[in-house]
């Protein structure tokens, strides 16, 4: 996500509804000021489960649930309705024989 421009600004952030994986940050111009807010949900999964890619495990439901943890945190944080936001799911697939890791980012991939 570095590499990508983005600066991390939470992981792992609890409230009563739940948790967010990352919080995380895309600025613009020369004073870094946010242009985008970006909540991630980082998913999992080894070759012990071959039958789903772990971006399978975010159904409605999560989805549903991603949106007011998001919706949560803006308010928490008293950050302005205004700066634009989304969801993205990173799926990371491990090989649990060679530890090589196949890497997925999908943007904007959860949507109200």
């Amino acid at each position: 996500m570095k590499e990508k421009g983005l600066k991390i600004l939470e992981r792992n952030w609890k409230c009563k509804i739940g948790e967010l994986d990352i919080v995380a940050a895309e600025a613009k111009g020369i004073l870094g000021k946010i242009k985008t807010l970006i909540f991630v949900e980082v998913k999992s999964g080894g070759n012990a489960r071959p039958a789903y890619a772990p971006e399978q495990h975010v159904n409605f439901a999560k989805q549903q649930k991603l949106i007011r943890l998001a919706q949560a945190y803006l308010k928490y944080k008293k950050i302005s309705t205004e700066i634009p936001w989304r969801i993205d799911v990173v799926a990371i697939d491990i090989n649990e024989q060679t530890n090589f890791c196949d890497i997925r980012h999908y943007e904007n991939a959860v949507w109200g």
